[in-house]
């Protein structure tokens, strides 16, 4: 699996991967107290998150739907970090369609962007069956800057996800974080919705 201008007299190169190599912020905050096990990280990406999960002692599987996603986050852990191969595995696969073992994980994390109404439903659905007993699970929203980034916040809230989740779930977190991203070589303050939750 791996993931044009036009010609001129020297010949292009492909352009180059931009690998984003620090986790997410809040998955660190939300994550680094709690004790090691099975995790699934849904649209896991460039696999920042799952480095530093298998770095940090779970078992990672990093599911993504598309194929050169999944092999530029495999080669990145083999040229860079191959210690962690071994507690890591990928899976091509989307959460709706075909959702993740059920009771499976004692994390499931996901990053989402703008979800349609009528299929956030299904995607936490999806997601939170995927999580054990005493499992956790974590939904991070990231808002994108732009001109107005200070106040952007992404769809959905924070308030609609948990609203999905029901009396078998402990809410422990439910709301905005902020997150310093740079716009145009400045920092700028964006704040993304953030959910943690407790199968009781």
């Amino acid at each position: 699996m791996t993931s044009t201008a036009r010609p001129t007299l020297v010949e292009a190169r492909p352009p180059a991967v931009r690998w984003r190599d620090a986790p997410d912020p809040h998955l660190v905050a939300q994550l680094s107290d709690v004790t090691p096990g099975r995790a699934l990280d849904v649209g896991c990406g460039d696999g920042a998150d799952v480095r530093w999960l298998a770095r940090h002692g779970w078992q990672v599987e990093g599911l993504d739907e598309s194929p050169e996603t999944l092999e530029r986050a495999a080669r990145r852990v083999r040229e860079t970090a191959p210690e962690l191969e071994p507690a890591i595995t990928w899976r091509r696969s989307d959460v709706v369609d075909d959702p993740p073992e059920s009771e499976g994980y004692d994390l499931v994390a996901c990053q989402v962007g703008d979800v349609p109404a009528g299929r956030l439903s299904r995607v936490v659905a999806g997601l939170a069956s995927a999580v054990r007993r005493t499992g956790t699970l974590l939904v991070v929203g990231h808002a994108q800057p732009g001109a107005a980034a200070a106040s952007s916040t992404p769809g959905p809230s924070a308030d609609d996800v948990a609203a999905l989740l029901d009396d078998s779930w402990l809410v422990d977190v439910c709301g905005t974080r902020p997150r310093t991203v740079a716009l145009d070589g400045e920092p700028v303050t964006v704040h993304d919705t953030v959910v943690r939750a407790t199968r009781l």
